[in-house]
């Protein structure tokens, strides 16, 4: 059946997006002493003007950073949602997901994909 020739046409017209692409550069690390990381929030405070060049930045703790848990137990409350498990919305999500990958897989192969349905 033609289906791959019908495929393969449909990718060549992706292939321009690839054959120029060129990996961005890796973010910078910071490597902050203990002292400069007794006020971490100060800390990225004083890089910020060199970390936002580059849009995102990894802050590597130094190995004497040990922060206290952040929670008042005495004070928290937390008041969980009912859910019921016929109406968990993560699975219609995965299942529409799949819907639209494999009708775009057919698309590619230049076949219209119709979702059964059923009566």
């Amino acid at each position: 059946m033609a289906h791959t020739d019908v495929g393969l046409k449909a990718f060549e017209k992706y292939e321009k997006f690839y054959t120029n692409f060129t990996r961005p550069t890796m973010a910078p690390v910071f490597y902050p002493t203990a002292e400069e990381f007794v006020d971490p929030i100060a800390y990225v405070a004083q890089i910020k003007a060199e970390a936002e060049k580059f849009g995102v930045v990894k802050i590597v703790p130094p190995k004497t950073f040990k922060p206290s848990f952040a929670i008042d137990k005495n004070t928290f409350n937390f008041t969980p949602r009912i859910q019921k498990l016929s109406e968990i919305e993560a699975i219609v999500r995965e299942r529409n997901a799949f819907t639209e990958r494999i009708t775009h897989y057919w698309e590619l192969l230049g076949v219209t994909f119709r979702q059964p349905t059923l009566e």
